[in-house]
């Protein structure tokens, strides 16, 4: 990405806040192989009907309906998007299993790095509506932790740029997430 095309993004976001008419099918493009790029990688780490575009083209939707949000900038466009991702996938995969009693759920594994750590990894797949539950209570717990494994799972984002988004030490995102990983390999063991 040029600079040019970081300072459009920039713009538009900041338009996007002040609920300027058209700027987010203006800034849609600008991210979006970017947007289908996280939904790949989940894709990849899951098993599962809703493919990476149609994960996409739901969160354009959820987000373009949210006119009055509060836009900080690219990285906190990206990161509710990685939230309404992780909301669509358990959504999902709640749905899928409600359409009969025991149902096929929508399953994700998670990835080595978030479940490693000094401990044994969890093996398999799981039920996405399973890690939005452990998630949500995590977020009981500590809020921080829990969106910092939706930043860091579902949104792609690095240890460095999670602690820019937040405005936290990079050394805090590392100690916050080893603690969350914790939490998750008891939760889902």
């Amino acid at each position: 990405m040029t600079h040019a095309e970081a300072e459009e993004i920039e713009r538009l976001v900041a338009a996007l806040a002040a609920g300027e008419a058209g700027a987010f099918d203006r800034l849609l493009p600008l991210v979006y192989d970017e947007l289908k790029s996280i939904a790949e990688s989940i894709a990849r780490r899951r098993g599962g009907t809703l493919q990476p575009t149609a994960l996409v083209n739901e969160v354009y939707l959820r987000l373009v309906r949210r006119p009055d949000e509060a836009w900080e900038g690219k990285r906190h466009f990206l990161s509710v998007a990685a939230r309404a991702m992780r909301q669509l996938l358990a959504d999902h995969g709640r749905q899928r299993g409600s359409l009969k009693r025991g149902g096929a759920f929508e399953q994700i594994t998670l990835d080595e790095d978030l479940m490693s750590g000094g401990g044994k990894p969890v093996d398999g797949a799981l039920d996405a509506s399973v890690i939005d539950e452990a998630l949500a209570e995590l977020a009981t717990l500590d809020a921080r932790q829990a969106r910092i494994v939706e930043l860091r799972y579902f949104g792609g984002l690095e240890n460095r740029e999670i602690a820019a988004l937040l405005g936290l030490a990079v050394r805090t995102i590392e100690l916050d997430l080893q603690m969350a990983r914790t939490f998750l390999r008891r939760r889902l063991a």
